[in-house]
């Protein structure tokens, strides 16, 4: 059983009062008066007050112990964690050029502070890219009987998806996307980015195109769609005039993975390409395809599609952003040339692994801005090695006293500031950062400054968290401390990916001898770690969970550093199943029926939900059985309730039992569908 804290003095202040009033006739038998008012009486409730207060931070001893322990082991809290948003440009000058560069690090604000905040919030863009100065004029389809399909209004509502290539991708089914530019001219050189929802994704952010696994270059993506664009047109002998398009293109990026998830596609055309791009005629068959530059995606692989996409939005000049402000050129001071020195950053909490510093060096022969590299701990550095540690939630900047990392050269006292420079770092992070959709929409100038620029996002920042409470912290610790930062056991490796630095995951769960996409245990020595990300609980009620990549990338780059080297490891998603209640209660006839229904339907959702459901609160179970008892004893907690009638219970869109229990398999969690209970007065 698990250890417990125990409280080294539990006595409070009454029975402190009564243990003095118990030894006054031995130590004092002349005082016989102990009455409430007598003076005597007061100064012992006085004194056994002092004494609960100093019992108090007593009791707090051993938690301090063990958190001092923690940190000589190097476990810490999560830091806050930055809010990520996809961020669409477009550019409001006719007259600027037909690409316009946009730099990382250009700052979007809210244009009001949320609530409780003072300022706005600001995200700042995670890569550079170039703005086109137009639009995404028409987006539409054709499938192979040659039916056309104008997608845009749909494409715009921000309500309604749209199939691509239809219900069933067949071969030579075509997307179309028709760019308008502000200016007349050719088509430019250079490279135009395009950010694609998939329907009933919330996905946001760059997912990357990193693997998943060490042996998942096997699992890549078989090809399906190839890309186009315009060359020219043709007629028919009917005097249909179509267009014409070129050879297959290579896409600079796609981490959409061929529209099999939300993503990012950047098409880049050379000089030559650009030339022979051509505006669609006026007269084309495809009305809604005239007098725009059209690109084509059209199906090659039929047998790919499973299921054929369905998207919800694509929008031209689209960009990931952060929640985060970058500071540069930061002097920190000036090094003593003493071991394990501290600096600290003006701002905080820092953004892992975005500080980068320099040192003046000339004192010790080195060169005057001699940059040094961050690392996660440093008892694992040379003697001579460049290298610091950042405390995130401080600010603090650690060096090394020359066995574990080289110590800075003192400053020679040349420049006031010192001899140490942050060249750059990133701070923010929190709750706060999660905005709402169409809320970010005042560009900053930059530099160089921008031509007026518009922007938005279409879908809610997401990400955003605040640092761990110390209590899951202290929960969460001693299963890293007993891992040893190795991942040998199936609690290591969950425990190892609960404790990812920059990857709040909530829970996470060790299936062996399975890999993704393969039949569960076929797959001896392969360890797969099913993961659940943080979400808040008013999100996750009628949905599955699903796995942004940024945290399944961060994790399985922390699992696989750690594991043994014989031990191919995955991360994945969690399968989540639907299930519905179907059931009467009978209330109480002195309480409200409203109430008591709207109860059970809260109970009922927080039960089954996968933070906060399952019998101890913690998170419904992976895999196991519903027990049809189990929920009939939670309705009958509801109060009022005073008996259930006709409880049945539906697994995804299988028929409502009575009576039986569920199984589900292992890794598999639950979300709620719609339940349906009917109340009843006594």
């Amino acid at each position: 059983m698990p250890l417990a804290i125990p409280n080294l003095d539990q006595r409070r202040f009454e029975q402190i009062v009564t243990e003095i009033r118990r030894r006054v006739p031995t130590f004092t038998p002349e005082w016989t008066d102990l009455n409430e008012s007598d003076p005597g009486i007061t100064l012992a409730q006085l004194f056994a007050f002092m004494t609960e207060q100093l019992l108090f931070q007593v009791n707090q001893v051993p938690e301090k112990g063990l958190i001092t322990f923690l940190k000589m082991v190097g476990a810490e809290l999560h830091p806050k964690t930055p809010a990520t948003a996809d961020i669409t440009f477009t550019v409001a000058d006719a007259t600027a050029p037909k690409l316009v560069e946009v730099l990382a690090g250009t700052q979007v604000q809210t244009q009001t502070p949320p609530p409780g905040e003072k300022t706005p919030i600001t995200f700042e863009t995670a890569r550079r890219f170039f703005a086109l100065n137009g639009e995404l004029g028409a987006i539409g389809s054709i499938d192979c009987n040659g039916d056309f399909v104008a997608h845009t209004a749909a494409n715009e509502s921000l309500i309604a998806s749209f199939a691509p290539f239809g219900s069933a991708g067949t071969v030579k089914d075509c997307l179309f996307l028709g760019f308008d530019l502000n200016a007349a001219g050719p088509w430019p050189e250079g490279t135009i980015r395009l950010r694609v929802n998939l329907a009933g994704s919330k996905e946001v952010g760059e997912p990357g195109t990193e693997e998943l696994g060490p042996c998942s270059a096997e699992l890549t993506p078989p090809k399906r769609i190839e890309w186009s664009f315009a060359v020219g047109h043709s007629t028919t002998p009917d005097g249909r005039k179509n267009i014409v398009f070129s050879n297959p293109i290579t896409l600079a990026l796609d981490s959409t993975q061929e529209l099999r998830r939300s993503g990012y596609l950047e098409i880049a055309l050379d000089k030559e390409q650009a030339q022979s791009f051509t505006v669609a005629d006026s007269d084309v068959e495809i009305e809604f395809l005239r007098d725009l530059f059209v690109i084509r995606a059209r199906v090659i692989d039929p047998d790919e599609f499973s299921e054929p996409p369905k998207i919800d939005t694509v929008r031209l000049n689209s960009v990931d952003a952060l929640a985060v402000t970058s500071i540069t050129a930061e002097a920190l001071g000036g090094s003593t040339g003493l071991p394990f020195q501290r600096f600290v950053l003006a701002n905080a909490p820092v953004r892992p692994m975005s500080l980068e510093l320099v040192v003046n060096e000339t004192t010790e022969g080195g060169g005057a801005s001699e940059e040094w590299q961050e690392v996660d701990d440093l008892f694992a550095a040379g003697a001579d090695d460049r290298v610091f540690q950042v405390l995130y939630a401080t600010g603090e900047v650690l060096f090394g006293d020359g066995h574990y990392g080289k110590i800075p050269p003192p400053d020679d006292g040349s420049a006031p500031e010192g001899n140490i420079k942050a060249l750059r770092y990133q701070f923010g992070g929190g709750v706060t950062g999660n905005v709402g959709a169409e809320t970010l929409t005042t560009v900053l100038s930059g530099t160089p400054p921008l031509p007026s620029m518009d922007a938005t996002n279409v879908l809610p920042a997401r990400g955003g968290a605040d640092e761990e409470p110390l209590a899951l912290g202290l929960a969460r610790a001693p299963a890293v401390v007993r891992s040893r930062y190795r991942a040998v056991t199936a609690r290591d490796f969950e425990a190892l990916a609960m404790e990812t630095p920059s990857a709040r995951v909530a829970r996470a769960h060790t299936l062996p001898n399975t890999r993704p996409g393969r039949d569960p245990g076929r797959s001896p020595g392969t360890v797969t770690v099913v993961l659940v990300p943080q979400v808040p609980f008013e999100e996750s009620i009628f949905a599955p969970i699903g796995l942004p990549s940024v945290v399944a990338r961060a994790v399985l780059a922390y699992l696989d550093a750690r594991r043994l080297v014989t031990t191919p490891v995955f991360v994945d998603a969690a399968k989540f199943r639907r299930i519905r209640v179907d059931v009467t209660l009978v209330v109480d006839p002195r309480v409200s029926l409203t109430a008591t229904r709207a109860g059970a339907m809260d109970s009922l959702h927080r039960f089954f939900h996968a933070l906060v459901g399952g019998e101890d609160g913690f998170g419904w179970p992976f895999g196991g059985a519903v027990f049809h008892s189990r929920v009939s004893q939670r309705l009958f907690q509801v109060e009022g309730v005073l008996r259930v009638d006709g409880l049945e219970l539906s697994l995804d869109d299988g028929p409502f039992v009575a009576c039986q229990d569920l199984e589900i398999c292992d890794g598999e969690l639950l979300y709620s569908g719609e339940h349906t209970v009917r109340v009843r007065p006594a």
